[in-house]
């Protein structure tokens, strides 16, 4: 009896030392995976620095994704107004942009500017909105 119990203790202590409690959480964390960022309505905002910025959340758990600190990260992007983030489980999170509309020009110290509808000056590199009075 008393080898059985010496055993037993024996068994209980290299179950103890070498269980893996890692390996309990990649399998809890393996569900929910973010694997898809879908993003609409860029226009005119840089689609591939919001990718980019976005990044970092991809193989996160999706249920442990902040979406204000996403929101966050793509707010300050010229052209952007307002954004709509919609978690689609198992994997996917689909990003609705709201841009500032161009309605002019603004021209200041040989910089130039697009004037959006709500009156933001966007600082313009390219000739796409030539054609804006």
């Amino acid at each position: 009896m008393k080898k059985k119990n010496i055993f037993l203790w024996f068994l209980l202590l290299i179950f103890l030392t070498t269980y893996n409690s890692n390996l309990e959480n990649d399998i809890v964390n393996s569900f929910f995976r973010l694997q898809k960022i879908e993003i609409d309505g860029t226009k005119n905002a840089n689609s591939d620095e919001i990718e980019e910025r976005l990044e970092i959340f991809k193989k996160k758990n999706l249920i442990l994704i902040d979406q204000s600190e996403m929101i966050k990260n793509i707010a300050d992007l010229d052209y952007v107004k307002d954004i709509e983030l919609k978690k689609i489980y198992p994997d996917k999170i689909k990003i609705k942009i709201h841009e500032h509309k161009p309605i002019g020009i603004f021209i200041k110290n040989e910089n130039k500017y697009v004037l959006s509808d709500s009156g933001k000056l966007i600082k313009d590199n390219s000739e796409k909105f030539r054609s804006l009075p």
